[in-house]
């Protein structure tokens, strides 16, 4: 549902029933944790019954049916795409104590998208993120300058700094803006066969991709 808009949807207890040879086994779940809006809110949002069929939809067209559950999670990263790794750590960014971890999360799911080295990294993913996103030059520096801004808060939150309360409107506007492009940037990965290929490929071919993208012409 956050890949259609931002929202506080919680769910206390899940079942997830798949076959395993000529049976089925049947598991149950409780989610301990509990997700917030972009802006650390939980506000109601609305999802009309046509909405809810388009999620469905989708998701059926990229998760499909579970075969064999994995007890090992990303330790086991085998088949593990990377916006699959990357949806991971969005879904740790909504659900954690303060928009700074948010903020953090959120800076490592574009990494797991999108990274193919750790060398000026900052760098890499503001401009990663911005020829992805937009073909258009003020939008991809827009999209630069955003990832810029969320890249700075993350570093400063990792590395142990007390962020003022001055700073909590900055904090915000960092938030929404990455929750906006990660979801941009999901969907794109999924709906955009060129970019997933590629996403899915070595990351020479990602690095060939992207180089195309910056000095393309049309």
């Amino acid at each position: 549902m956050w890949l259609f808009k931002d929202n506080a949807a919680n769910s206390e207890l899940g079942f997830l029933t798949y076959a395993f040879g000529f049976t089925q086994q049947t598991h149950s779940n409780a989610v301990s944790i509990i997700y917030d809006m972009a802006d650390g809110s939980r506000p109601v949002v609305s999802f009309s019954r046509n909405d809810l069929r388009e999620v469905r939809q989708y998701y059926r067209a990229w998760i499909g049916e579970v075969e064999i559950p994995t007890p090992y999670g990303l330790l086991d990263s085998s088949g593990i795409t990377r916006t699959m790794r990357a949806f991971y750590w969005i879904q740790a960014g909504r659900s954690a104590p303060s928009l700074g971890q948010r903020i953090a999360c959120f800076c490592m799911a574009m990494e797991s998208l999108l990274a193919t080295s750790s060398s000026e990294l900052a760098h890499q993913l503001a401009e990663r993120m911005a020829v992805f996103l937009s073909d258009r030059l003020d939008g991809r520096e827009s999209v630069y300058r955003k990832v810029k801004q969320c890249y700075a808060l993350r570093s400063r939150v990792v590395h142990g700094d007390v962020l003022k309360h001055s700073k909590v409107s900055e904090l915000v506007e960092a938030s929404l803006a990455c929750d906006e492009l990660l979801r941009q940037a999901i969907r794109k990965a999924v709906q955009d066969e060129r970019a997933r290929k590629a996403l899915e490929s070595a990351n020479e071919t990602l690095d060939r991709y992207f180089l195309d993208a910056l000095f393309s012409t049309s």
